[in-house]
């Protein structure tokens, strides 16, 4: 089971089966845990063109996108995502951020 880890200007949330299981704020990593977005469903990612009040699609987040869950008191929309990690269960980390994509292996506690 793999987690993705979607990263805007301030928050990460990482998601697993395309629920979120936790929001951390970036700052200082603090653990949010009464977000409105933990536990609820990732529907997927959008746009918003500046020209078009209705988001260009609803799919697999990728970088600019900003998330849409489907949150217990409706919809949560996050900020622009600025880097995308997808970490697996053995601890191969792939990130990418708009300039390159990098992997590696995290190292285990």
């Amino acid at each position: 089971m793999g987690t993705d880890v979607y990263f805007t200007k301030n928050t990460e949330y990482h998601v697993v089966n395309a629920v979120c299981v936790r929001v951390m704020r970036r700052a200082d990593a603090r653990r949010l845990s009464d977000h409105p977005s933990v536990a609820a469903q990732l529907l997927g990612g959008v746009r918003f063109p500046a020209e078009a009040p209705v988001p260009e699609r609803l799919a697999r987040p990728r970088l600019g996108d900003r998330l849409v869950f489907d949150g217990v008191d409706g919809m949560v929309i996050s900020t622009s995502l600025d880097r995308i990690e997808t970490r697996d269960a053995s601890g191969l980390v792939t990130a990418e951020n708009g300039e390159d994509v990098a992997t590696w292996r995290r190292k285990r506690a």
